[in-house]
């Protein structure tokens, strides 16, 4: 018998070294799960964004429960006027891609006021979800 031909791919951590057996050199995928926990903020909220792109829980015993995006607070929209400004809190799309909200987001996303919001094809209703969601803040004039 002769011995097994090892055939290196490159290292899936994109360290640049070749991996002989499976995707990664030895050690490098823990060096990169670690990475991403730092970058995140650490392993709890890794966990939270997993758990959002999946649409339920993660837990050590394996038991799954449906969640959804949390309304941490109650907005007035009745303190809203066309000229309020908006802060965005999110870098990111985070609306289910392909959606017809994912695709309204990628239009209005970077409006400086409720009228730009609106001028680029943002509905009020989404306004609404999203400051609840805490993806942007409302500036009203109370505010100022």
């Amino acid at each position: 018998m002769s011995p097994r031909k090892i055939d290196p791919k490159p290292c899936a951590c994109s360290c640049g070294g070749m991996a002989k057996t499976g995707e990664y050199m030895p050690g490098h995928d823990q060096k990169l799960r670690s990475a991403i926990e730092r970058e995140v903020g650490g392993l709890a909220n890794l966990r939270s964004i997993v758990e959002q792109h999946l649409g339920h829980t993660i837990s050590s015993t394996g038991k799954k429960e449906r969640i959804s995006h949390p309304v941490p607070k109650t907005v007035d929209m009745s303190t809203v006027d066309m000229n309020s400004r908006i802060a965005w809190n999110v870098s990111e799309n985070p609306k289910k891609p392909g959606s017809l909200a994912w695709g309204r987001f990628e239009k209005y996303y970077s409006a400086k006021t409720v009228q730009d919001f609106i001028d680029r094809g943002g509905v009020k209703p989404d306004l609404k979800y999203d400051w609840e969601r805490s993806f942007l803040d409302v500036i009203t004039k109370a505010q100022s």
